[in-house]
């Protein structure tokens, strides 16, 4: 006769044969068992491997739980004894490894002669609790780090890119309380002029997982400064839940590399003039003498003579490489301001690289300084250059506008184009141009045309 198996009404007591609790818990992937009143073993789906039958059944279930956890076992058991209602908590209890973490449901049974048993399914959970006791610890690790990094404005933005929780750090750097700045929109802490670097910041974080960028942030009293920013994107299961952005002020830095950078130029110049008017023109002169003595030695029939004319060889050889070095360490093209330089490089690429190559200048465009001028000229150099070297452009493109109070060198060609980010290394001279922007305090992007070829572009601020 098939047992009937029912809920009383008046109790959370159910009822069954004792076989047919067995048979329902031996199918129950966790630990599993049947206690008497006494908390006795009367049944075990399992055993530990180093443990048999003998040593359970009949045996108080407390001799398997550790000390410390005994009390609380005790007191739930107790109490589904005496309300007949389950319950659920944890303990400690004896594992594989040792004493483990066990998730424990205990509720009473009624067998078919009316009398009280009690099931208990354990789950051991202790892998899981250790990892979230490790989570918690790195939690609060991070936050101690957090709190304490007053150099770094630290702080998360949701999938909006709007401020969701702000340190100590951001508020001694941007001078906004915490709960001033949450809820605000990344590019409120840029100066107008300057809100499309947050967009763009934020977007090359969302396409690429991380992005890093030199700009001009702004204060709560509406000062400016140099920044150094690092957007990190947040994703769960794939889905963009927001960013992680770490701000320092790099201000005197800056300040300092520019006056350092100021004072090598300033070199270079001296350098290239000595070059070019002392060096240049005392071995211009030996080898005009040279010339001479050569035609005396000559008219006399002297061997000497082709020494002499050696001698006119190398010092015409100097000349021409000395000139070569002076143009290296200043360009001569930037006597007639950075358009005219622009449009020499043009004419450079047209014969010397054989490529197409037009300059386009808004009206009355120049560089904000002669140091800014020279960085952009190198920096449409190289990328001309790595067009044609690396990219097998045809054509490239060279632009120079003013617009939003930043000055824009634009050089965009019709190549094989940038490798993806993650197959492209940093070379020598994509290193070199980011390092000439960041000198003169300019943002630089290259990236992969949406149609063919590469395009670069160099920003940077006209002074107010």
């Amino acid at each position: 006769m098939a047992t009937k198996i029912k809920r009383r009404t008046e109790s959370s007591t159910f009822t069954g044969s004792v076989e047919l609790w067995k048979t329902l818990l031996r199918g129950v992937p966790d630990f599993a068992c049947i206690l008497d009143t006494k908390g006795r073993f009367l049944f075990v789906n399992r055993l530990l491997s180093r443990l048999k039958l003998s040593d359970v059944i009949g045996k108080p279930v407390y001799d398997f739980i550790s000390p410390e956890s005994v009390p609380a076992y005790r007191e739930h058991f107790e109490r589904v004894v005496r309300t007949g209602e389950p319950c659920s908590f944890q303990t400690r209890g004896v594992s594989e490894s040792g004493f483990g973490i066990y998730d424990n449901h205990i509720a009473p049974l009624q067998d078919e002669r009316g009398g009280m048993l009690i099931a208990t399914v354990s789950r051991d959970v202790t892998d899981r609790e250790k990892s979230k006791q490790e989570l918690r610890s790195r939690e609060a690790l991070l936050k101690v780090l957090i709190a304490g990094a007053q150099d770094y404005a630290i702080f998360m933005l949701d999938h909006e890119a709007k401020i969701v929780n702000w340190n100590e750090g951001a508020a001694r750097i941007f001078g906004w309380s915490s709960e001033e700045a949450t809820g605000k929109p990344l590019d409120a802490l840029y100066p107008e002029k300057d809100r499309r670097d947050a967009e763009r910041l934020v977007w090359r974080a969302a396409e690429e997982g991380r992005a890093e960028a030199e700009t001009w942030q702004l204060r709560k009293n509406g000062t400016s400064f140099w920044s150094n920013c690092v957007v990190t994107a947040l994703r769960e299961d794939g889905v963009l839940r927001g960013f992680a952005c770490v701000t320092r002020d790099i201000t005197e830095r800056k300040r300092m590399e520019r006056e350092i950078l100021e004072a090598g130029a300033r070199e270079q110049r001296r350098i290239a003039q000595d070059l070019h008017d002392s060096l240049g023109q005392k071995l211009t002169g030996i080898a005009l003498i040279a010339q001479v003595l050569e035609g005396r030695l000559t008219t006399r029939a002297l061997p000497e003579a082709e020494d002499a004319r050696k001698i006119a060889g190398y010092s015409t050889q100097a000349v021409r490489e000395a000139r070569e070095l002076a143009q290296g360490l200043l360009p001569a093209e930037l006597g007639g301001g950075l358009s005219e330089a622009l449009r020499s490089l043009s004419s450079y690429a047209r014969e010397a690289l054989r490529v197409e190559c037009e300059v386009h200048l808004q009206r009355g465009v120049e560089a904000p300084d002669e140091l800014a001028a020279v960085h952009l000229y190198r920096i449409a150099q190289e990328a001309v250059n790595n067009a044609v070297r690396h990219g097998k452009a045809q054509r490239v493109d060279i632009s120079l506008a003013i617009a939003d109070g930043r000055v824009t060198l634009t050089v965009q060609d019709d190549g094989t184009g940038i490798p993806p980010q993650r197959r492209r290394k940093a070379g020598l001279g994509l290193g070199i141009m980011q390092y000439r922007a960041r000198m003169m305090g300019a943002s630089l992007e290259v990236r992969r045309s949406k149609a063919v070829g590469t395009v670069l572009s160099c920003a940077v601020a006209r002074p107010t």
